[in-house]
């Protein structure tokens, strides 16, 4: 599951405001305000809905100890063409 600051870099990276995100996610915008400053941690299902929606926009969360590990098993793979990567931020295809 992502963390806080996974949740507002990624945010800030697609350039969204935490409402455009909790519209996507369909959560309140104070969950996602909560969750961003740490407040409180939603319950999980309620990240994996942050999470997904991020996914959905075109973020790739990789675990903690790999950063450039394909996605899907091994059958992801990474495109580092101009048009699918966003200020140094990978895309999975």
């Amino acid at each position: 599951m992502i963390t806080a600051a996974q949740c507002r870099s990624a945010r800030i990276l697609l350039g969204w405001s935490g409402s455009r995100l909790a519209s996507a996610a369909s959560v309140s915008q104070c969950e996602i305000d909560d969750f961003e400053l740490e407040r409180c941690t939603p319950k999980a299902a309620t990240l994996e809905t942050i999470q997904r929606a991020l996914e959905t926009a075109g973020m790739a969360f990789l675990p903690h100890d790999d950063y450039r590990s394909p996605l899907k098993g091994g059958q992801g793979h990474y495109d580092r063409s101009p048009e699918r990567v966003r200020r140094g931020v990978d895309f999975i295809s």
